[in-house]
């Protein structure tokens, strides 16, 4: 039997005593023999003879036990643990608890099973070219052997550096987040770092909890997306030291950015060239620079080609399925409709055709639609959606590079902006013809 069969043994007939069934079972409690110092048996390191005290009892369980503790080493007793055991001392007494997980090895029981010192242990874990070739195998392999696990708490402490990321993203469920943290995790694993996450919930208090909780981890560097306070986090720089790099944020110093301006202007260029003049857009309030972005192309275009800017065919939503509908039905619901629907995303472009679906207009015959982010689920809408892509997980890779840049102290980090991409697929189509009374649509 094994050191973790005897502590499940050991346990079992800890909780049998405890809660008085010991006598159902045949068992017995042997009281422990006195202390001289209790004080001191409860001390880190002190030793209990083996099995001494133990319950025993005359069930071929109890009987068989004792035989195997009787044949293993003393137990050492730890101050936070019982090592190989589930007994602990308070006083004079004895109390049954759970066994517990035996001690981590550390670098000293490396050293003293190589003979070597601490330091070299160290040196040779961390590749240090002081150590030989030879020496530094032999303690690779009894590491690997001994199950030794590094201390990152205690290399923290040591180095004053966590070697962790955090990040900060909007929801969880929010499908845009998906391939960016992929992007995140890529290059920070390539840099050696690990991430950790935390939602905002697109609420700027929550996002501030988020970023002093990441700063009191000691987080290496933050990384956030979504942002609510966006340029903001320039007056902060006091209270949050560690490097902040924001994704979609391009007024912010370092920051990493798809060109919204741009790829908002391919879309409703696409729309105008398409032969529509009434053109709506369905914007999001939680995403305040990315949408101000969005918004300008939009205005660009239809300034470029003389259409006048009509403030109803604007709409304020958040960025959801939910809001996509709403807003759309609110377009539907003009006395004169547009015949084009721009969206900030594609979450509220599906809402879109949803709400156009049910109003029943046809797609793109009656009422076009496009969107922006290029999520997977586009390309499988029925009909399949025309967007504008953003490269989400270039977008988290090159965030990551740039945070690791500001911690190695580089002084000429700058903003960066990545291309959009208009996909073109099956919702955006040639205008309707215009009813009686309606506004004529020219080809341009």
């Amino acid at each position: 039997m094994g050191y973790p069969s005897v502590c499940v043994w050991l346990a079992g007939v800890g909780v049998w005593l405890g809660y008085g069934v010991g006598p159902a079972f045949g068992l017995r409690e042997a009281k422990l023999p006195a202390v001289p110092d209790p004080e001191a048996a409860s001390r880190p390191g002190s030793v209990l003879t083996r099995g001494a005290g133990l319950p025993i009892g005359d069930t071929p369980l109890c009987k068989r036990l004792r035989m195997e503790l009787d044949s293993e080493p003393p137990f050492c007793y730890n101050s936070a643990s019982v090592c190989m055991g589930a007994l602990t001392l308070r006083g004079s007494s004895a109390v049954h608890s759970e066994c517990v997980m035996q001690r981590s090895v550390s670098i000293k029981d490396i050293a003293k099973a190589a003979g070597v010192s601490p330091s070299t242990v160290s040196r040779a874990l961390h590749h240090h070219p002081r150590i030989s070739e030879t020496t530094a195998a032999h303690i690779h392999h009894l590491a690997r052997k001994m199950g030794y696990t590094p201390s990152l708490a205690a290399r923290s402490l040591v180095t004053q550096q966590t070697n962790t990321i955090g990040l900060v993203i909007s929801c969880i469920s929010d499908l845009f987040v998906g391939d960016l943290v992929i992007g995140v995790e890529q290059a920070a694993r390539s840099h050696g770092y690990s991430v950790f996450l935390i939602s905002s919930y697109r609420d700027a208090g929550r996002e501030i909890e988020a970023v002093q909780s990441l700063h009191e981890r000691r987080t290496t560097g933050i990384i956030v997306t979504g942002s609510q306070i966006d340029e903001d986090y320039l007056a902060m720089r006091a209270r949050f030291p560690q490097p902040i790099v924001l994704i979609n944020c391009p007024g912010y110093p370092h920051s990493i950015s798809t060109d919204n301006v741009t790829g908002a202007h391919q879309a409703v260029e696409h729309l105008v060239q398409l032969g529509h003049r009434r053109i709506g857009y369905v914007a999001n309030r939680h995403s305040h620079q990315a949408n101000l972005d969005r918004l300008a192309g939009y205005k660009a275009v239809l300034a470029h080609h003389a259409l006048s800017l009509k403030r109803e065919l604007i709409i304020d939503s958040d960025g959801t399925l939910a809001g996509g509908q709403q807003a759309a039905q609110q377009l539907l619901a003009l006395p004169q409709p547009p015949t084009a629907i721009f969206c900030f995303n594609d979450l509220m472009a599906i809402g879109t055709l949803c709400a156009l679906s049910q109003a029943g207009y046809r797609v793109p015959a009656d009422c076009s639609v496009v969107g922006f982010d290029d999520l997977e689920l586009a390309a499988y809408c029925s009909p399949p959606l025309t967007t504008v892509r953003q490269h989400r997980i270039r977008l988290g890779q090159q965030a990551m590079h740039m945070l690791h840049q500001l911690i190695r102290g580089r002084g000429d980090v700058q903003a960066e902006i990545l291309p959009a991409e208009l996909v073109v697929r099956k919702t955006a189509g040639p205008a309707p013809v215009p009813a009686n009374g309606g506004e004529e649509v020219t080809q341009p």
